[in-house]
């Protein structure tokens, strides 16, 4: 049996974030700026990376079956999956933060220096001090869509409109609007929480219940206290992802 044909789209997403080599949030990006054919070319360019590292690092399929246990990405584990689906009414928001073109992608292809920049420097800490929007609570989040074929990353926190904007900070106003949010429960440091599958799997739960996806949405990552910060005894969590419906 080739190596390449034991190399999964997990085992690739897991072992190149846990190297360093692969954000998150890359393929999501991806997908839902370019459509499936970006993101695909993109996870099987990865999926050579992977494959030679294996390669590399213990060059016969036995071994690599091993490591790929300990890494916790093999098939057999349990992969992520859609725990509850929720269709709610958003008032205006205010999001307040800081804002990422494609120009402001690291070396990875993604945005993990940016949220890393986040938290040793402390921009959370000021907006905490603000009063956070009651449909979110204090939840960090990032917030993406692509508007006229370019791409746009936020992060930062959803805040009441007209809630005044703190020195280096920007924002964007969003009208109100129903969204769609799937609550995906996985394994945070895999990347099976992120990604095109991820993404997948949302939207089409999401058009199960019978609701339009809206055009050029808005889509959003809640990183819910204590759904997503706080692991399950399996070592799980939960991460809200939602897109705004027409």
């Amino acid at each position: 049996m080739a190596v390449d044909a034991f190399v999964t789209s997990n085992t690739v997403i897991g072992i190149l974030t846990t190297l360093g080599l692969l954000s998150q949030s890359v393929l999501a990006d991806s997908y839902r700026c370019c459509g499936k054919a970006s993101a695909t070319h993109l996870l099987g360019t990865l999926r050579h990376s992977a494959v030679e590292y294996l390669r590399g690092e213990e060059g016969d399929l036995d071994n690599m079956r091993e490591i790929d246990t300990k890494m916790d990405f093999g098939e057999g584990q349990d992969v992520a999956e859609v725990v509850n689906v929720l269709r709610e009414s958003f008032p205006p928001l205010r999001l307040i933060g800081k804002r990422y073109t494609d120009a402001d992608r690291g070396s990875d292809g993604g945005y993990s220096q940016n949220w890393g920049e986040w938290f040793e420097k402390g921009y959370f800490a000021v907006l905490e001090q603000l009063e956070p929007a009651l449909v979110t609570g204090d939840a960090y989040v990032g917030c993406m869509r692509c508007c006229a074929g370019e791409f746009e990353y936020w992060i930062g926190m959803f805040f009441p409109d007209n809630t005044p904007v703190p020195d280096g900070y920007t924002h964007v106003d969003i009208p109100a609007g129903d969204v769609g949010i799937c609550w995906i429960y996985g394994r945070h440091g895999t990347g099976e929480l992120y990604g095109q599958e991820a993404h997948d799997m949302c939207m089409a739960k999401i058009q199960e219940a019978g609701w339009q996806i809206a055009d050029e949405p808005w889509l959003f990552e809640l990183y819910n206290c204590p759904r997503f910060t706080a692991p399950d005894a399996k070592g799980n969590v939960i991460l809200d992802y939602g897109v705004y419906l027409r």
